[in-house]
């Protein structure tokens, strides 16, 4: 594949899961939680993870978890990391 393929197959399929995206977007937004202390928007994220065939890692660096998906080749290796604490503000 060339990297207009790659590129254009994670495209279709992120457009294909945009509702599963923007519902677990708001999911974790209703339900703020701090630094270290967000064990419901991890198990969120490790739900959804399941629900896509990935197993997590989970408690990693306290409560975040990690998930690996394997291509066709080790050619090349993409990381994405996530944020996934609240922000206290007055």
């Amino acid at each position: 594949d060339t990297l207009a393929q790659i590129k254009k197959a994670i495209c279709e399929a992120i457009e294909e899961n945009r509702d599963a995206f923007i519902e677990l977007g708001h999911r974790i937004l209703v339900e703020p939680e701090t630094a270290f202390s967000e064990c419901r928007t991890a198990e969120k994220v490790r739900a959804a993870f399941a629900s896509l065939g990935l197993s997590c890692r989970t408690e990693q660096a306290i409560t975040g978890l990690t998930a690996d998906v394997r291509g066709r080749s080790d050619e090349a290796t993409i990381a994405l990391m996530g944020e996934l604490d609240a922000i206290l503000l007055p």
